[in-house]
């Protein structure tokens, strides 16, 4: 009795009869005889899978690791050799657990490269490795071979949580947090240790500056001291050339040169004050003078 089957167009589907292949193709329909014929389905779409494994770091620490996979079937051919996708043409429903075996495999190839990157990491190291595990173990599950031989292609693996036991998270967010304090109290440090050494510079700086116009009053000191020894040794000078005239000229001449400046100067001079020793000196000049005479 001839029945007819159809599938949608994401699913392949191949018509045996017994272990011979009839027909295949993706979204394929047909007339088939179910009592001498078998037919596999196997879809074609992206499967998701999510995951969940345990690994020990070398520091003894448990971490767990969970995300997803992104796989499909990329070599119906190659998969239905494999394993067996035959299905209920009635209700559509597989006839063995083989189908399941695909997400196992992926995972159990995952649990080995997950094991492989981790066993040689602490977990202070592990944790910090969610992004790069992502990439590290999809890379290995494209080219593995237990996945390639089931026709499988892996397009995408996204590690989203990371984490380590309950009792071990709560003693590095212990940590983390004394270390969040450490850091908070070396700011506070280094931000007053900036505030003194700010200070000491412009206490350097005024210090410099008071330095500087110290010595320069010093140096203006200095060259008015020195303009003053040169003012008083030019009017010395000045001096000296006013009465070096006068330097080979005898005592009693120069004294007559005087009374006579004083005799011209008349009554311009109110009063002439002359010492006891110049009236002996010139009394005994004049009776000198009378003698010769």
């Amino acid at each position: 009795m001839f029945r007819y089957f159809k599938s949608d167009p994401t699913t392949h589907v191949m018509l045996f009869k017994g272990s011979k292949l009839i027909r295949q193709g993706a979204g394929d329909s047909f007339f088939h005889v179910p009592a001498l014929t078998s037919i596999a389905a196997l879809p074609t779409t992206v499967q998701d899978a999510q995951f969940a494994i345990k690994e020990t770091t070398t520091d003894h620490q448990e971490i767990a690791l969970q995300g997803d996979i992104s796989y499909r079937i990329s070599q119906p051919a190659t998969t239905a050799a494999a394993l067996d996708f035959r299905i209920d043409p009635k209700t559509h429903q597989y006839l063995t657990e083989d189908p399941e075996k695909i997400c196992n495999r992926i995972i159990n190839a995952l649990k080995a490269y997950a094991h492989a990157l981790l066993r040689d990491k602490t977990l202070e190291d592990a944790l910090g490795l969610a992004e790069q595990l992502s990439a590290n173990l999809l890379t290995r599950l494209q080219m593995d071979p237990s996945v390639l031989e089931l026709g499988i292609t892996i397009d995408g693996l996204r590690v989203l949580h990371l984490t380590p036991t309950a009792e071990t998270r709560k003693a590095l967010e212990a940590d983390f947090r004394e270390r969040l304090n450490q850091r908070a109290d070396q700011a506070i440090y280094a931000r007053r240790k900036a505030a003194l050494d700010e200070e000491r510079r412009l206490q350097e700086t005024e210090m410099a500056t008071e330095v500087e116009m110290e010595e320069r009053r010093r140096e203006l000191v200095a060259m008015q001291a020195q303009n003053k020894t040169t003012l008083a040794k030019a009017d010395a000078k000045a001096e000296e050339m006013k009465l070096s005239p006068y330097k080979n000229i005898p005592t009693q001449a120069l004294i007559a040169l005087g009374l006579i400046k004083w005799a011209e100067a008349g009554a311009n001079i109110g009063q002439l004050n002359l010492a006891p020793d110049l009236l002996t000196q010139l009394a005994g000049w004049m009776n000198t003078s009378t003698t010769k005479h």
